[in-house]
């Protein structure tokens, strides 16, 4: 059982990833993050100090959740074939954008630092950010072959990471214009196979605009 200082703690920490992430680190305040979990502002001074480093608290929270819940690598392992380990790299990337629970905080707010950058934004690129970068590379790599540079690969990268991004960024007008602010299961499986397909035409089509140039 819980000790009540890890309760309020907890609460305090469910509350603000709630809130961060719906509103942003400007405007999300300390009073309303404490309202909701039922503890006083004081509590955010002794747990955590101030707004600053609850919020680091938080983004940390929330990545680990999102790890946890929707790893890169659910539905594939490192010797699984390229294909499939794309596949299951964005299958990951959309159910944490379309999550509408806790799993889902750290893409708001990866989404919201993209938007308006705070201080935080430098060690969620190096501690999150790079690290699943990583896993794309390495996969891209290994579609377009020993042939592609680094700006082959790079920007292979940016477009399969841009088509899921752009599910989060354009959450207000998809809502307004297909009706759909969340989807269903079979419907989050169809648009990660049409990511999924897609990218793999284009990194294919890069792979033979190299092997014609050699």
């Amino acid at each position: 059982m819980m000790s009540t200082a890890e309760t309020t703690r907890d609460r305090v920490l469910d509350s603000a990833s709630m809130v961060f992430a719906e509103k942003g680190y400007r405007d999300a305040t300390v009073a309303e993050i404490c309202e909701l979990a039922d503890a006083n502002i004081a509590s955010v001074n002794y747990y955590f100090r101030d707004k600053k480093s609850l919020y680091d608290k938080v983004w940390r929270h929330a990545f680990e959740q999102a790890i946890q819940a929707y790893p890169l690598d659910i539905q594939a392992n490192a010797d699984s074939p390229p294909e499939d380990r794309l596949r299951s790299f964005i299958s990951a990337m959309v159910s944490r954008l379309f999550s509408e629970g806790h799993p889902g905080y750290f893409a708001k707010l990866q989404l919201r630092e993209m938007a308006e950058p705070t201080s935080a934004l430098e060690d969620m690129v190096r501690e999150a950010i790079i690290p699943q970068r990583k896993i794309l590379l390495d996969i891209v790599q290994d579609l377009l072959g020993e042939r592609a540079d680094m700006t082959a690969v790079n920007l292979c990268v940016l477009s399969v990471v841009s088509q899921c991004l752009f599910l989060g960024f354009s959450e207000p007008v998809r809502e307004r214009l297909v009706k759909a602010k969340v989807y269903k299961e079979e419907q989050e499986d169809t648009v990660v196979d049409h990511i999924a397909g897609f990218s793999l035409a284009g990194i294919q089509a890069v792979r033979c605009r190299l092997e014609e140039n050699d």
